[in-house]
């Protein structure tokens, strides 16, 4: 596409001629920033007049690349939005219009005012965020900590009591057998059977004696 066939009036076209102030804005109207147009003026080998050059070099270089209304001193919303898809953040935008002299249009400056507040809330969000989570950590080193110390310490209990046993099976201390008991008392049936019969319920050497022997 031609620049001065499409932005130049008929009447002040000439091919390798220069570019009007008039065609500039038209250019910018139509889309293109002035990195654009200057970009055009490069590859197609035309210059600009006077008016034209002097608006160029007073536009910012923020203006230069994002801003199409023809203004040299206010940056729309158009232009806001172009500047953040070509990767500009918000702080980036309001430090260049700071550097470079020049303020924002009001639909521009709303945007930018909620865009800073959304970003404010999201940055305490944040930090709530990581205020709580920090809690939660120290929270769970404190369980850790704890669950820990009632380890050890029930470890350590039941190495002491074995140890203890331990001990006691060793030192050979045993209970001494005192003595077997009957399993049957002289009020037993059984042995009052026996002494009716002549006979006694225990066993001694003189009831083991033999008195006499028959051999027939």
């Amino acid at each position: 596409m031609s620049f001065l066939r499409t932005y130049v009036s008929d009447g002040f076209y000439k091919e390798g001629g220069n570019a009007g102030l008039t065609a500039v804005k038209k250019a910018q109207a139509a889309g293109m920033s002035i990195n654009d147009i200057l970009a055009a003026s490069r590859n197609q080998g035309f210059g600009f007049g006077s008016k034209a050059q002097n608006f160029i070099d007073s536009n910012p270089e923020f203006f230069k690349k994002f801003v199409d209304s023809g203004s040299t001193t206010h940056a729309g919303l158009n232009a806001v939005n172009r500047a953040e898809a070509a990767g500009m953040s918000i702080d980036q935008i309001r430090n260049a219009s700071k550097s470079q002299g020049f303020s924002f249009g009001s639909q521009a400056q709303q945007y930018l005012d909620q865009q800073s507040r959304d970003a404010d809330v999201q940055d305490r969000y944040q930090q709530q965020f990581a205020t709580l989570q920090q809690q939660m950590n120290q929270q769970q080193e404190s369980y850790n900590s704890r669950l820990t110390q009632m380890t050890n310490t029930l470890k350590e209990s039941q190495a002491q009591t074995k140890a203890a046993l331990m001990a006691a099976n060793q030192s050979g201390t045993k209970e001494s057998v005192l003595g077997v008991k009957a399993a049957t008392s002289k009020e037993s049936p059984d042995i009052k059977k026996l002494t009716r019969a002549g006979m006694k319920g225990s066993f001694n050497r003189q009831g083991l004696r033999i008195k006499g022997i028959n051999v027939g």
